[in-house]
């Protein structure tokens, strides 16, 4: 038996990332995931907004979604992938959907699908 077998379940998978690279100009700025509060697309972009700025990133949401900690990260709709560190409240919206207001200097209204509303509820022992 492996000794280290524990040790090793607990490892990062292959591929994840503490940290998000986003090119920019001449130079490489490292994101940490605390300092994201959501990640979203608008048309063929890809943005990761933080209290400070938003980044265009050359990520799509399906890589950054399989690259971050799933225990913070929440795919609450199809073009959009929210800290749930950083959610500050949800307002009921239509048909069982929600509106999540996250902890940003906008108080940015994130929209969350009657599916995934669901999901969130159960997560949060609704």
């Amino acid at each position: 038996m492996d000794p280290h077998a524990d040790a090793n379940k607990n490892a990062p998978l292959p591929g994840a990332l503490d940290v998000i690279p986003i090119e920019q100009k001449d130079k490489i700025i490292i994101l940490r995931q605390e300092n994201i509060i959501f990640i979203y697309t608008d048309k063929d972009n890809v943005f990761i907004k933080t209290q400070a700025e938003t980044y265009l990133t050359r990520f799509t949401l399906r890589e950054l979604e399989a690259r971050l900690n799933p225990a913070r990260f929440f795919r609450c709709h199809r073009c959009y992938l929210v800290n749930t560190q950083c959610m500050k409240e949800l307002v009921p919206y239509l048909n069982g959907t929600y509106t999540i207001v996250m902890n940003d200097a906008e108080q940015s209204g994130i929209p969350m699908s009657r599916a995934k509303s669901r999901v969130l509820k159960k997560m949060l022992g609704l």
